[in-house]
């Protein structure tokens, strides 16, 4: 899958909408005809008084299979194909017609219908060409080199394995034998020396393909080769870090290690449900979970992969299933992403249910290849929260569960690049080792430490294993809390050993084993307080003492909000200077850059550092902190054009800090003013906990009552609280304060910032919650920035039953090509008779922000019924043939200004071609540009079809998705892709071809022809107005112009209204005048106000 331009914010892929019932029943002969697309079948009776169990899996087959059978029979006298039944989720995957999807979710059983989506795997964090390099450093080599350094880092930082066995470690008390743990990715080789153990046995037992491209097929692998070696490495083979670094900055050889995993006597399964197009199925996800209970009965299965949808409520078919497994007593760890900590965690980790991963810092092996670095001592300050690691709080209120390293260690690899694209070194060569990262790094070091837990608590527990929720809270309770932010950090840095030693300690109805250690576990991960503005909230928090000994533990609240210092300053940045100072990396690349000094006061808790570059050209700006010793402490791992960059400090060292500031030489590159801003905090209390300490004997459990006030101002506010033990332990539980807007109507306000550019993902999200009143007639939602506009801001509003209803922005002019030239600080939402319950609104911020300040402040605000617009009087009966002229008078009570026009709809609904606004006819094969549509409002169905003289895969996406039905061809080389839902997301959609590899030599060229078929409302010809139908032309070639009545705040205009009636005398004619706005950019628009008509034709 290419990436796109896309008109807005990125998202993920993962946006599923049921189909629909159908008002009538058809006949079988009737269901049979059509085209078929793949769905997944969901029951509603998912069993819960038989959930999955790894020791029984046949008692809930035979349920599962029983309820599904009428079903599955009905649909295969339909000609229903590709038949997969699954038992984790009661429900079955089937490529069946559009009439047998209608007649299947009618079906009283059925809970429903879903299409069989996309998803996107996770990427390794990009570092060529953006990182220094280094000469050697005696800190990071080892000096004998015949005794290699144990990598990843990450092992020490977390306390798994050292090479002093003296030392305290998880190793020395549990391996993960006995456990089986499962990861979702891309391809691998399972014959990898260091994947053999001593006695030349294999450590996965099982490697299974559900891609469909086989397990052998050519493929960047990266991932899995990560996750793998993550979770099992052996550590057995010795490598030199001087085969991996290029020549213009070469270690000496016998810069040595060796690579071992968290649980390296865990045994692997490896399940590729990517392709080597980076994408993987709905379905093919499912069988793979499917697979992993009932088949391998794993204990663990980590997925570093997901998306960012909008909305965002774990609802899909993926997070069915792995909600079943965890029912069935399975541990799953996913990925949190790796767009930056502003709220861009993206499904399935934002599912509660999941152990959410999010990512620290891990420098060592910057040392090993950055030391030449200016200024730096060689020495380098780990465990801090990663640049790249996704953060903030979800639509659904939660944070990280913890954090583990992922920037970045030594992952295995296969030297065979023409197999295993991505083994390469920094010469171009195949490499046996690969420097991996991001939170698909992170994911699987938790994943391999549950494995350690799960042994360890059964060792101890009469054989019985830790249920999910279990391992989850041991995981957790003994994280290393840093002091980071809780949105950062989630509970803290995961601390392996002391997870396995409570494992081994915690004393329940499994056992009652001896208690070593002093941990204390909580019964709850993260609290959520949402209310109204100065709500008091009140939650309980029971702490358990799994220690050996008496302890007293006290609790209070902490929030980071007391600033301490926020120092702005800038420096001046030329890349297209020849006598600036630069420095040539590991990867042969030349970088400019400067360096700044700042100071961090004492007592500060936690150090804030950002910075915002201009971005007219591709190069992107990097920092690095160097504390006052010359300790390299901070990089900002930038994974694309940002506008801003960030690095996460706890407890600053006070003195004079150094950020050196480095971009691309070349003669396009950055060349401006790069603002700078180094801010310190510290915390302070928040709300109270009654009581204030606890003594609490071996075994013994407290509950403490926590009690907080929603802040006045609306959003989420990160918080935790804070529980020290007479022993020297502390925790932090995550608290997220959401304060909701008033039902009646409020303001709100934050700060935009921005990300670290991961492509495909949103560079800092916002959620607002509020209750709409029945009886509404609209509500409008404003947002205005005070600072530069000069940047795309998205708002998304999502109703109760979480349909995306309205996508705005503040882009005001475009070029002919619909890039975005000019931009309004104000972005309007509206909705017309808005469904009562609870809304979401979503301020997104694309990827760049405007780079000139570090930080802007916005405003917003949400008011009812303010929708200001009348028309004129129809006669009740109109002539045929003859004009009748009305006028729609209207004012703008919005913040931006808005293109309103007029759209006549008929109240009956069919299908309609939509026309494309490129290529759609002998589409050159490959297509480097997507085939591009505009979808209008009042449309419940798509239906996309592309053929050609050999197979394709067809991707429709929306313009806010990644793919959202990614379909291959059938029989005659026709690709069908559909979705069905009662509003569908009005604006541009995508259509892109591949053709289907892999390929021994480049694919040859070929055409191909696409077709997009909307149900929709059906257009009333008899309606013209002054403004002209700015959706009319989205199926009608020969459409009016469209000349809408543009209108700034508070100004007033009139749109005529023309029928001229086209049906029979005496025929009654009904429908709708919606009036809407227009969004050029998005090509997208908002439906304000409905005005229903009905005449006789005279």
């Amino acid at each position: 899958m290419r990436l796109r331009p896309l008109a807005a914010l990125a998202v993920g892929a993962l946006v599923l909408a049921p189909v629909v019932p159908a008002a009538v029943s058809a006949a079988p002969a009737d269901l049979s005809e059509g085209a078929k697309q793949s769905v997944i079948v969901v029951l509603k009776d998912q069993h819960p008084d038989a959930p999955v169990t790894k020791g029984d899996t046949d008692h809930r087959k035979a349920l599962t299979q029983s309820d599904q059978q009428p079903l599955v029979d009905q649909a295969k006298q339909t000609g229903a194909e590709n038949v997969k039944q699954f038992s984790v989720v009661n429900g079955f995957a089937a490529k069946v017609t559009g009439a047998e999807q209608q007649h299947l979710a009618s079906d009283p059983r059925v809970q429903a219908v879903y299409p069989d989506l996309s998803v996107r795997k996770a990427e390794s964090p990009t570092t060529a060409d953006q990182a220094p390099a280094a000469t050697t450093s005696r800190a990071a080599c080892p000096i004998d080199p015949g005794k290699p350094l144990l990598e990843p880092e990450a092992l020490q930082t977390t306390h798994v394995a050292y090479d002093n066995p003296s030392t305290p470690q998880a190793a020395s008390l549990a391996t993960g034998k006995g456990v089986k743990v499962a990861y979702i990715a891309d391809g691998v080789d399972i014959d990898n020396p260091d994947f053999k153990r001593a006695d030349g046995s294999r450590v996965f037992s099982d490697y299974k393909d559900f891609s469909g491209e086989g397990v052998a097929a050519p493929g960047a692998d990266a991932e899995a080769f990560g996750d793998a070696s993550a979770i099992a490495a052996q550590g057995r083979q010795t490598y030199d870090l001087a085969d991996f670094t290029n020549a213009a900055s070469q270690l000496p050889a016998g810069c040595t290690i060796r690579i071992r995993g968290v649980a390296p006597d865990a045994s692997l399964v490896g399940l590729k449900a990517i392709a080597s197009n980076g994408f993987g199925t709905t379905s093919a996800i499912v069988q793979a979970v499917d697979y992993a209970v009932n088949v391998d009965k794993v204990d663990v299965i980590n997925e570093s992969l997901g998306s960012n949808p909008y909305p965002d409520n774990n609802t899909d078919p993926w997070s069915v299933a792995n909600r079943a497994a965890i029912a069935a007593g399975v541990t799953i760890v996913a990925s949190s992403g790796d767009s930056g900590i502003n709220g861009t965690i993206g499904n399935v980790a934002s599912d509660p249910a999941i152990i959410a991963a999010g990512a620290s810092t891990t420098y060592r092996i910057y040392s090993e290849l950055y030391s030449a670095l200016p200024g730096f001592s060689g020495k380098w300050a780990s465990d801090n929260v990663s640049a790249i690691s996704s953060g903030g709080v979800t639509e659904r209120g939660r944070v990280v569960n913890l954090i583990a390293p992922g920037d970045e260690g030594w992952a295995l690899c296969t030297p065979n690049p023409k197999i295993y694209i991505d083994c390469t070194n920094a010469k171009g060569q195949g490499s046996p080792v690969q420097a991996f990262g991001g939170t698909s790094m992170s994911s699987p070091l938790i994943a391999g430490a549950a494995a350690l837990v799960i042994e360890a608590y059964e060792r101890t527990h009469h054989g019985v294993r830790p249920a999910p929720q279990l391992v989850k809270q041991l995981l957790t309770s003994t994280a290393t809390d840093n002091l980071d932010p809780s949105d950062r950090q989630g509970a803290g840095l995961l601390n392996a050993y002391e997870a396995v030693r409570a494992a081994l300690s915690v004393k329940d109805g499994n056992g009652s084993p001896a208690a070593q250690g002093d941990n204390l576990v909580v019964n709850q991960t993260q609290i959520l307080a949402e209310g109204n503005p100065g709500q008091p909230q009140a939650k309980d928090l029971t702490v358990t003492n799994t220690g050996a000994d008496t302890q007293t533990v006290s609790a209070h609240n902490r929030t980071l909000t007391q600033q301490v210092s926020d120092e702005h300053t800038s420096v001046t940045l030329d890349g297209t200077s020849t006598t600036a100072p630069t420095w040539v990396s590991g990867y042969g690349s030349k970088y400019v850059y400067t360096t700044k000094t700042f100071t961090v006061p004492a007592g500060a808790d936690h150090l804030d550092a950002s910075f915002a570059y201009p971005h007219s050209g591709p190069r992107i700006v990097q920092m690095f902190l160097l504390d006052p010793t010359g300790t390299l402490t901070g990089f900002s791992l930038a994974q694309g054009l940002a506008g801003f960059g960030h690095i996460d400090v706890h407890s600053p060292k006070a003195g004079n800090w150094t950020a050196l500031i480095e971009v691309r030489a070349a003669p396009d590159s950055v060349k401006g003013v790069i603002p700078l801003e180094f801010a310190t905090s510290k915390y302070v209390t928040v709300g109270g906990v009654f009581p204030s300490s606890l003594t609490l004997k071996p075994g013994q459990s407290g509950t403490f009552h926590v009690l907080v006030s929603n802040p006045g101002n609306p959003g989420d506010l990160a918080a935790a609280v804070q529980l020290n033990g007479s022993k020297g332990r502390q925790l932090a539980v995550p608290v997220v304060l959401r304060t909701k807007l008033p039902s009646w109507g409020g303001s709100f306000t934050g700060t935009l910032t921005g990300g670290n550019g991961r492509p495909g993902g949103p560079a800092q999200t916002n959620v607002y919650r509020f209750d709409v009143a029945r009886g509404q007639r609209d509500l409008g939602i404003d947002l205005t920035l005070a600072g530069d506009p000069n940047q795309v801001i998205n708002g998304y509003l999502v109703s109760p039953d979480g349909q995306l209803l309205s996508a705005q922005n503040n882009v005001v002019s475009v070029d002919a090509k619909n890039n975005a030239t000019g931009y309004g600080r104000s972005v309007q939402v509206y909705r017309r008779d808005p469904a009562p319950g609870e809304w979401t609104f979503v301020v997104a911020a694309a990827n760049p922000v405007a780079g000139t300040a570090t930080s802007q402040k916005f405003s917003g605000s949400l008011r009812y019924n303010v929708v200001d617009a009348r028309v004129g009087n129809l006669p009740h009966t109109l002539p045929a043939g003859k004009p009748t002229t009305i006028q729609l008078q209207v004012r703008n009570t919005g913040k931006a200004a808005l293109s309103y026009f007029v759209d006549g709809r008929s109240t009956t609904s069919d299908d309609l071609q939509v026309l494309p606004l490129n290529q759609a006819a002998n589409v050159p094969l490959p297509q480097f540009t997507a085939t591009q549509f505009t979808v209008p409002t009042e449309t419940t169905g798509l239906t996309a079809a592309a053929s050609s003289s050999e197979p394709i895969d067809l991707d429709l996406s929306t313009y806010v998705g990644l793919p959202e039905v990614l379909k291959r061809s059938g029989a005659g080389n026709v690709a069908i892709a559909s979705l069905t839902s009662p509003q569908m997301t009005p604006g541009v959609w995508l259509a892109q071809l591949n053709q289907i590899g892999p390929f021994q030599d480049p694919s040859k060229a070929n055409t191909a022809n696409i077709g997009l078929v909307a149900h929709t409302q059906l257009f009333d010809a008899a309606v013209t107005s002054s403004t002209g139908d700015a959706w009319l032309g989205t199926v009608q070639a020969n459409a009016p112009a469209v000349t809408p009545l543009v209108l700034q705040p508070g100004q007033s205009g009139t749109i005529s209204v023309t029928i001229t009636p086209t049906a029979p005398k005496g025929a009654k004619v009904s429908g709708f005048l919606y009036l809407d706005d227009y969004n050029q950019f998005a090509t997208a628009g908002d439906s304000l106000k409905a005005f229903p008509y009905s005449y006789t034709v005279g």
